[in-house]
C-alpha cells in the first residue's frame, strides 16, 4: 500500500514563472514503438484530465513566492505529490500502464505562460549544463509492506495457545500476532474482540504502537484527499485506495468508488450522510464507517450481515476512543482507557452479561503494551527491543503464563532491517525448543529460485533447528504492469523444499489464484472479466488432464444469473456443473440467503442447470427476518414438488423475550429443533426433538434430546467446558456415571478428565504439545517430538507388560522417512507432491513393497504390492481409471482392474452414477463375484440394493429414519415408521432421539449420554462423551492414541482390563495420519502381520512376516466384506473398510465403528444422526444418516462427522474437511456462514492455497 509518492524533477529556466496548476495524468498505454522511443510523437494515450490529478495552484511560484529562485535563469529540484496516482497503480485500479504525464490544463497546451522545463531521460551524459547524469527524474515512494493476514500471503504460522497465533510473512518479513481475547456467540455475527500485532506497522492503535484492535477505531477509512480513501482492515493491513468514480459531486457516480484490485473483494459507497458502507461481495456483510473529527477520516461504527444483524461500536463523543460494543443480541461490553501517557490506549474490557463478571486487562510500559491479563487472571507479558536497521521498537518475547509443563512458554522474535529473521518457541534453547530462521534476498543468487526457468524479485529461505530438516525456499515474482485488464500480470509465488519439490501459484491482478502448478500438472481457474466489478468471481476450475487422456481435465463451472432484487446476486452461483457433469441449481431469497437447491438437474444449451424438471428433487429452507432458519425440507417431505406441510418440515424455534425461562442476551438462539414426524411436547409423546437453553453468554446450558434426557454443562470464564452432567443430574459425581469434569491449564490444554471410569491426566510441554496421557486402567502413553514439532516417538506402557515404543524419522523435506518398532523398520518414499509413493515392509527373506501412483489431478491411479524386486514377485495390482465412456476426465472412479500376477487379471469392475453423483452400479467381470446395483429415494437414501438375483428393499420415514429392510417393497417415505414391516421385510427399531435400535438379529442400545452401550448384546465402554473414545468392546480393551487405536487386549476372563490371567495384547503401528501398517504380538516378531491399504485406508490384504498373503478382503461398494483366504489372521483382524473397526462378534458383516458413529454396511447408513450436519450448498450432506452421500467409491467418512472425497484424502490442498478446489469455492460462495471478518478475505483464495503442503516451516499449529 502506497502512503506517499513524490515525483522529483530537476526544473530549469522557463519563459514564465507564475504559479500554475499542473496535471499528473495517468498513462493508458506504453510509449509507442519507435526509435528513439521516448519522444513526444510516441507519447502514451492518457486518461481524461480530472481535477483529482491536479497539483496545488502554488506549484512553481516565483522566487518571491517560495518557488524556483532566479527564474527564468535558475534551476532547482521540484517535487510533485503523486501519491494518489501511484497508489492507483499499486491497487491495479486504473486502466493504465505505470506511467504519468505532466500536462497543463486543457486548452493551455500552447500557452507559453504554462511552460515548465524539466530534465528528462534525454540527459546530457557529461558534467555540464542543467541536465546532467545526477539530475535524472526520480519517483520517491513510501509504502506499507504486506501487513496483516490476507489469503494470498505466504506465511509460516504457529499457535501459541488456544486463542493466539503468530505468523511470519515470507515476502515482507512482517511478524503478525493475532490474539482473540473476547469471543461470544450470537445471532448472525459472533462477537470477537482481539488484538493484532504487525512488526512492520508504523501506526499506533488502540493497544499502542504496532498493535491494533480488530474492530472499531482501528478499522477505518483514511482520507488521502477528496477522492481517495484507504481501508485499514481488521488484521492491520492497509488496502486501497478506493477512488471515486467521478471527481465532482454533481455527478451521480461521485459517491461510488472503484474497487482496488488486490483481493479485497468489497465495494465502498458514500452514503451522503457522513457515513460510508463497505460491502463484501461474497457474504454481503457490511462495515459502516462514520466520520469523526475534522480530517475526514471515518471509523467503523457498525458491522452487519446480510440479514441486518448488527454489531454497534459506540465512541466517546467527539473522539476515536471506543466507549462500548453491543453485539447482535443487544449485550453491551464496556471499554476503558488509561490516563496520561496511556490516555489513548485500551486498559480494560468488561463483560457483565454472563453468570460471572469478566474483565480483561492491558498493561503498558514506556508507551508500549507490556502485559495482558485474561478473564481467569492469567498474565501474558510482552518485551520490546530496538532492532538493528528497524525504526522504533519491536516485540522481542511473548511470555505466556506457566502451563502444565511447570514452565512459562516463551516465544522469541528476532528482527533485523525490519524483517523477522528468527523465531524460537519455548525458550532460547533446550530440548523442548523449536527455532526457525528466515533469510531474505532481493537479489536472487544461486539456489532454487535461480535454477527455475523464471525470474523472481525476492526470496526467503526458511530453516528449522531440526538437523534432519532442509530449508524451504519461497520465491516471489512481482506484478509486471499496472493494467487491471491484463490478467497475466506476472505475479507468482513458487515454493521449493530441500529436495526441490515444487509448487507454485500465479495470480490475477486481483490476487486470485489463476494457475496452480505442481509436479503433476496445472489447475486453471478463470474469473469474471478483468477490470469488471466481478473480476474476483470464480467462473471455472479445471484440473490437470491425466497423461494419455484426450480430454482437458475435469472441469467445474459456475453460472450467475444475477436475479434482480437479490442482495449480492452477482456473487451467488445459480448453477454449478461439477467435474462429473452433474448439475446443481440454487435459488435465493431477497436477502441473498440460499432457499432452494435443485439436485440431479439436466444442463441447458447455455450450460446452466434446469430447475423446473419433473420430479422436483428440491431442498427448501425458509428464514426468519434475522436470518435464522424457520424450517427446512428435503425431497422426501416435499410432496413431489408441492410445499411441504408443517408436519413434514424440520422446524426450528428460537428464544425470545417473554418466553418462560428466557435469559437476557439469548434472543434468536435455537430453542427447539423438531424433525418431521416429531413433537417437542414434554412427557412420553416427545420424540425427534432437541431443545436447548443458554446462559447470558449464549453458551449451551442444557440440551434435551427426543427421549427427554437432559445434559447440563458448566463453563469457566474462558468459555471452556468444566462439567457435563447427564440424565438430569443436579450434582456432580463422576463415579456415578452422571457427570464428567474437565480441568485445563493456562494455555487451554485439557490436563484432566474425570468420568465414570476414573481420572485421565494429560501432560504437555512448553510448546503445548501433548507429551502424555494416563488413563484410569493404568495405561500410560507418552509422546516425544523433534525440533520441527513432528512426532518422534510414541510409547505405550500397559500394566504388567514391557513398554512398546514406535519411533518416527523424517527426511529433509519433512516427509515420513521410516518407522521403527519391535518388528523392524518400515521405510517410505514420497512423490514430488509429498504424497505417499512407496512403503517397504521388513518381511523376510524378501521385503514387501507397496507402490502407489496418482493421476495428474491427484487421484489414485495404481497400487502394486510386491514381495521381492522382480516383476514376477507381484502379489496384487490395483489399477484405477476416471475416464468416462466419452473419454472425458471425471472426479469419480469409472474402472477398477485387479491383478494377482503381472499378466493375469483377477477381476474388473465398472462403475455408474446417477445425476446426483450417487453410485448406481458396480459391474464385475473376470472372477470378481456378483456385482451390485442400487437405487435411491428422493432424499438420497438407499432404496434398493441388488446383488446377483437378490434385491433388498429399504423403507424410510420423512425424517430419513430407516423403518424396514427386506425383500418386500412398501410405500416410502412414510409419515412415521410402522410397527410392522410390509410383507416379509424386517422392522428396524429406533428410539425417540432418532437412534437406530437395529433389527431383532442385530440390536443396538444407547445410554443416557447417547453412546451406543451395546451392539448385538455386547457391552461397549467409553471415555468422555460421545462414541469417539471407545475403550472396551466386551472383553476387549482398546488403547486410543493420537494416531488411532494402537493396542488391543483380549481377556477371555471378560474383565475388559488391559491385563488379566489370559490377556493377549496386539500392538498396532500407524503412520502419524492414522494409516495402519502392522499388527504385532509382544515377544513374537514372526507373528507380525502387515497391512495393504488403499487410498481410503481400506484394508485390502494382509501380509505375513515371510512376505506371503495372510488374508485378502473384497468388499461390496458399501463396505460389506468377503474374506477370501480363510486364515486366522484374516478372521482376527477387526480393521477393514476405510480402516474402521468392525464389530468382532459378527464376522464378516457387522457394524463398523467410525469415529463418532457406528455404520451398518448392510443398510449404507449410520445408526445415529450426523453430529456435524451439512448445509444446502451440498444438500446430500443434510441427510443425517446417509453414508458418504451415496458415493462410497469416491467419498469416505472415517470420523463419522463429515465425508471427504478421494482428492481430499490424497492431495490435501483445500481448507477444511471435504472442501477442495472448485467444491471449496461452491461451499463458500453459496454458504458463507463464517462470522470472522478477517476470514472474509480468505473465502476465495483459500480454496487454492499452495502453501499448506509445505512441511518445513512453522505450520504445526
Amino acid at each position: 500500500m502506497i502512503t506517499d509518492a513524490s515525483l522529483r524533477l530537476y526544473q530549469y529556466g522557463a519563459g514564465m514563472c507564475a504559479a500554475r496548476r499542473v496535471y499528473a495524468q495517468l498513462a493508458k498505454s506504453d510509449f509507442a514503438p519507435g526509435s528513439p522511443k521516448y519522444t513526444w510523437n510516441n507519447r502514451p494515450a492518457l486518461e481524461a484530465q480530472d481535477s483529482k490529478d491536479a497539483t496545488s495552484g502554488a506549484f512553481n511560484a516565483s522566487a518571491n513566492g517560495g518557488g524556483t529562485p532566479s527564474c527564468p535563469g535558475g534551476a532547482q529540484w521540484q517535487s510533485i505529490d503523486v501519491t494518489g496516482q501511484v497508489a492507483s497503480w499499486a491497487g491495479g485500479l486504473e486502466d493504465s500502464t505505470w506511467g504519468l504525464h505532466l500536462t497543463p490544463p486543457e486548452g493551455k497546451e500552447l500557452n507559453t505562460g504554462f511552460e515548465k522545463r524539466f530534465c528528462s531521460a534525454n540527459i546530457n551524459g557529461g558534467a555540464t549544463g542543467y541536465c546532467r547524469d545526477e539530475r535524472f527524474p526520480e519517483l520517491q515512494i513510501t509504502y506499507v509492506p504486506q501487513l496483516g493476514d490476507q489469503s494470498w500471503y505466504s506465511t509460516s504460522k504457529r499457535n501459541l495457545d488456544d486463542r493466539t497465533v503468530v505468523k511470519v510473512n515470507h515476502r515482507s518479513g512482517n511478524a503478525y500476532l493475532a490474539a482473540q481475547d473476547v469471543k461470544v456467540s450470537s445471532v448472525g455475527i459472533d462477537l470477537g474482540l482481539g488484538r493484532r500485532y504487525n512488526s512492520r506497522a508504523e501506526t499506533t492503535g488502540s493497544f499502542g504502537p504496532k498493535w491494533s484492535l480488530n474492530a472499531g477505531p482501528d478499522v477505518w477509512l483514511e482520507k488521502l484527499d477528496e477522492w481517495r480513501y484507504v481501508f485499514h482492515t481488521p488484521d492491520g493491513a492497509e488496502l486501497g485506495p478506493f477512488v471515486r468514480k467521478a471527481s465532482q459531486s454533481q455527478y451521480s457516480t461521485y459517491r461510488e468508488f472503484y474497487t482496488p484490485a488486490g483481493g479485497l473483494g468489497a465495494s465502498l459507497e458514500d452514503n451522503d450522510d457522513g457515513t460510508f458502507t463497505l460491502t463484501y461481495h461474497q457474504s454481503h456483510d457490511e462495515f459502516v464507517f462514520t466520520q469523526i473529527g475534522g480530517n475526514g477520516h471515518l471509523y467503523q461504527s457498525k458491522a452487519k450481515d446480510r440479514s441486518g444483524n448488527t454489531i454497534t461500536y459506540a465512541y466517546v463523543s467527539g473522539t476515536t476512543r471506543l466507549a462500548s460494543v453491543s453485539d447482535t443480541a443487544g449485550r453491551t461490553y464496556e471499554v476503558f482507557y488509561g490516563s496520561g501517557a496511556t490516555a489513548g490506549f485500551i486498559t480494560q474490557l468488561r463483560d457483565a452479561n454472563g453468570p460471572t463478571l469478566r474483565n480483561w486487562y492491558y498493561g503498558y510500559s514506556n508507551g508500549r503494551l507490556s502485559s495482558y491479563t485474561d478473564a481467569e487472571g492469567d498474565v501474558t507479558s510482552y518485551a520490546w527491543v530496538t532492532a538493528v536497521g528497524t525504526p522504533g521498537e519491536v516485540l522481542s518475547t511473548v511470555t505466556n503464563p506457566v502451563n502444565d509443563s511447570g514452565q512459562a512458554p516463551i516465544t522469541t522474535l528476532t528482527t533485523r532491517n525490519s524483517e523477522t529473521t528468527r523465531v524460537v518457541y519455548a525458550g532460547l534453547s533446550g530440548s523442548d525448543s523449536s527455532g526457525y530462521r528466515f533469510t531474505y534476498a532481493d537479489t536472487i543468487v544461486e539456489g532454487s529460485c535461480s535454477e527455475d526457468d523464471e525470474e523472481y524479485d525476492r526470496s526467503v529461505l526458511v530453516d528449522s533447528d531440526e538437523s534432519t530438516m532442509g530449508g524451504v525456499t519461497y520465491c516471489f515474482r512481482y506484478r509486471t504492469n499496472g493494467d487491471l485488464n491484463d490478467s497475466a500480470n506476472g505475479a507468482k509465488t513458487t515454493v521449493f523444499d530441500a529436495n526441490d519439490k515444487t509448487r507454485s501459484t500465479s495470480y490475477t491482478a486481483d490476487n486470485q489464484s489463476e494457475l496452480y502448478t505442481d509436479s503433476s500438472g496445472t489447475t486453471v481457474n478463470t474469473y469474471g472479466d478483468a477490470g469488471s466489478e466481478t473480476q474476483d468471481r470464480l467462473e471455472s476450475s479445471t484440473q490437470a488432464p491425466d497423461t494419455g487422456s484426450s480430454g482437458d481435465g475435469a472441469k467445474t463451472e459456475y453460472f450467475y444469473d444475477e436475479p434482480s432484487g437479490v442482495k449480492g446476486a452477482r456473487y451467488l452461483p445459480t448453477s454449478v456443473v461439477d467435474g462429473n457433469g452433474d448439475c446443481t441449481a440454487y435459488g435465493y431469497d431477497s436477502q441473498g440467503r440460499l432457499e432452494r437447491t435443485w439436485v440431479g438437474r439436466h444442463t441447458t444449451g447455455s450450460g446452466t442447470c434446469e430447475n423446473t424438471q419433473s420430479g422436483e428433487l428440491v431442498y427448501r429452507v425458509a428464514y426468519n427476518s434475522d436470518g435464522t432458519v424457520a424450517w427446512m425440507s428435503d425431497p422426501n417431505s416435499n410432496n413431489k414438488g408441492s410445499s411441504p406441510t408443517t408436519a413434514q418440515k424440520t422446524v426450528f424455534t428460537y428464544w425470545a423475550t417473554g418466553q418462560t425461562g428466557f435469559v437476557p442476551g439469548t434472543t434468536g438462539m435455537l430453542k427447539d429443533k423438531r424433525r418431521p414426524g416429531g413433537t417437542c411436547a414434554s412427557g412420553s409423546t416427545r420424540a425427534l426433538c432437541d431443545s436447548y437453553t443458554y446462559d447470558g453468554l449464549s453458551r449451551t446450558l442444557t440440551a434435551t434430546d427426543g427421549r427427554g434426557i437432559v445434559t447440563t454443562s458448566a463453563y469457566d470464564t474462558m468459555d471452556r467446558t468444566t462439567q457435563s452432567r447427564s440424565n438430569g443430574a443436579t450434582g456432580c459425581q463422576p463415579t456415578a456415571g452422571t457427570c464428567i469434569t474437565y480441568t485445563y491449564d493456562t494455555s487451554g490444554n485439557l490436563t484432566q478428565r474425570h468420568d465414570a471410569t476414573g481420572t485421565t491426566t494429560f501432560g504437555f510441554d512448553r510448546q503445548n504439545r501433548q507429551t502424555s496421557q494416563a488413563t484410569p486402567d493404568g495405561v500410560v502413553v507418552s509422546y516425544a517430538y523433534n525440533k520441527d514439532s513432528r512426532l518422534a516417538t510414541l510409547s505405550q506402557a500397559l500394566p504388567g507388560q514391557s513398554v512398546d515404543t514406535v519411533t518416527y524419522t523424517y527426511n529433509s523435506s519433512g516427509e515420513l522417512n521410516a518407522i521403527d518398532d519391535s518388528a523392524g523398520q518400515i521405510d517410505f518414499l514420497h512423490d514430488g507432491n509429498h504424497r505417499l509413493q512407496q512403503t517397504t515392509y521388513p518381511t523376510s527373506p524378501q521385503t514387501t513393497t507397496l507402490i502407489r501412483a496418482y493421476t495428474n489431478a491427484g487421484l489414485p491411479k495404481a497400487l502394486t504390492v510386491k514381495s521381492g524386486t522382480s516383476t514376477n514377485d507381484q502379489l496384487t495390482d490395483y489399477v484405477y481409471g476416471y475416464t468416462n465412456e466419452d473419454d472425458e476426465d471425471t472426479h469419480q472412479l469409472q474402472h477398477l482392474e485387479v491383478k494377482n500376477s503381472p499378466s493375469t487379471i483377477t477381476y474388473q469392475a465398472e462403475f455408474d452414477y446417477n445425476d446426483r453423483g450417487q453410485l448406481t452400479s458396480e459391474t464385475r467381470s473376470g472372477g470378481g463375484g456378483n456385482g451390485s446395483s442400487f437405487t435411491y429415494d428422493d432424499a438420497g437414501n438407499l432404496a434398493t440394493a441388488t446383488k446377483g438375483s437378490t434385491t433388498t428393499h429399504y423403507g424410510y420415514d420423512q425424517a430419513n429414519q430407516l423403518c424396514w429392510t427386506g425383500t418386500s417393497d412398501g410405500t416410502s417415505p412414510v409419515a412415521s415408521c410402522p410397527s410392522t414391516a410390509p410383507g416379509s421385510s424386517q422392522v428396524v427399531a429406533r428410539d425417540k432421539a432418532g437412534n437406530s435400535a437395529g433389527s431383532a438379529s442385530a440390536p443396538v442400545s444407547y445410554n443416557a449420554r447417547n453412546q451406543a452401550s451395546s451392539l448385538d448384546g455386547v457391552t461397549q465402554g467409553y471415555h468422555d462423551q460421545g462414541n469417539d473414545l471407545r475403550v472396551t468392546t466386551g472383553a476387549t480393551h482398546l488403547v486410543n492414541t493420537s494416531t488411532g487405536i494402537t493396542a488391543r487386549t483380549s481377556d477371555t476372563n471378560g474383565t475388559g482390563a488391559p491385563t488379566g490371567p489370559n490377556a493377549q495384547t496386539t500392538f498396532y503401528t500407524r503412520m502419524p495420519d492414522g494409516r495402519i501398517l502392522n499388527a504385532r504380538t509382544p515377544g513374537a516378531p514372526a507373528a507380525t502381520i502387515y497391512y495393504v491399504t488403499d487410498h481410503h485406508k481400506t484394508v485390502l490384504g494382509l501380509i505375513n512376516n515371510a512376505g506371503q498373503r495372510a488374508g485378502t478382503y473384497r468388499y461390496d461398494p458399501y463396505g460389506k466384506a468377503t474374506l477370501l483366504e480363510g486364515t486366522t489372521a484374516e478372521q482376527d483382524n477387526p480393521f477393514r473398510f476405510i480402516g474402521g473397526y468392525q464389530h468382532a462378534d459378527d464376522q464378516p458383516g457387522g457394524y463398523y465403528k467410525l469415529g463418532a458413529r457406528y455404520y451398518n454396511p448392510d443398510t449404507a447408513a449410520f445408526t445415529q444422526t450426523d453430529p456435524e450436519p451439512g448445509t444446502m450448498a451440498e444438500p446430500l450432506r443434510t441427510n443425517p444418516y446417509l453414508y458418504s452421500g451415496g458415493d462410497p467409491t469416491n467419498n469416505t467418512d472415517p470420523n463419522g462427522r463429515s465425508w471427504t472425497d478421494v482428492v481430499d484424502e490424497v492431495v490435501k490442498w483445500g481448507r477444511g474437511a471435504g472442501i477442495v478446489g472448485g467444491v471449496c469455492y461452491t461451499w463458500y460462495a453459496v454458504n458463507d456462514d463464517d462470522s470472522s471478518w478477517s476470514d472474509e478475505f480468505a473465502d476465495l483464495n483459500t480454496c487454492f492455497n499452495p502453501y499448506e503442503w509445505v512441511t518445513g516451516a512453522l505450520d504445526q499449529g
